[in-house]
């Protein structure tokens, strides 16, 4: 009886889905094996054509599994600001047929200097003993300002690149 309910489930199943079964007929009864392999007996589908559907699929799979940014966002926020950035220099080449050399220039020495600062900060505080609690109270204003200052700078070097732009072609 069991033999008779998996010989019509299978003939009901398209090509495919039989070969991805017989991918992994390994996980099935002795009974579902059999009547998986009179189905594709009865189909004429060979081992050949399951062990290449199998490989297909494998591959298919790793194309699928292509880089995510959404984890890497969940990892690191911050990477969406980057890219957000990257995609604005980028809308803006396309637009003027210039990079924001400005601004590019700009985004990277606030970086140097951040990381820089970051560097003595630890480096003085290791120096004079300082606890964690100190350490958070000295760093978090000088991270507030430096986000404040440095955000508006940037908006500042970008209305004048794009004021600039707007000159030279006379609008």
């Amino acid at each position: 009886m069991e033999t008779l309910d998996f010989s019509k489930q299978y003939e009901a199943m398209t090509s495919d889905e039989l070969m991805n079964l017989a991918t992994d007929s390994e996980q099935l009864s002795p009974e579902a094996r059999s009547s998986l392999a009179k189905e594709l007996s009865r189909r004429g589908i060979n081992r050949g054509e399951i062990n290449q559907y199998g490989q297909d699929r494998t591959s298919k799979d790793k194309r699928e599994k292509k880089y995510n940014p959404e984890a890497a966002y969940f990892l690191w926020p911050s990477l969406r600001r980057i890219r957000a950035t990257l995609d604005d220099w980028r809308k803006y080449q396309q637009q003027t047929g210039e990079w924001p050399r400005r601004s590019i220039s700009f985004y990277f020495l606030h970086l140097l200097v951040e990381l820089a600062a970051l560097v003595l900060i630890v480096w003085y505080g290791v120096q004079h003993g300082w606890s964690k609690g100190i350490f958070v109270i000295v760093v978090l204003p000088l991270i507030l300002v430096g986000v404040l200052v440095s955000g508006r700078l940037q908006n500042r070097i970008r209305l004048s690149e794009i004021a600039r732009h707007r000159h030279a072609r006379g609008l």
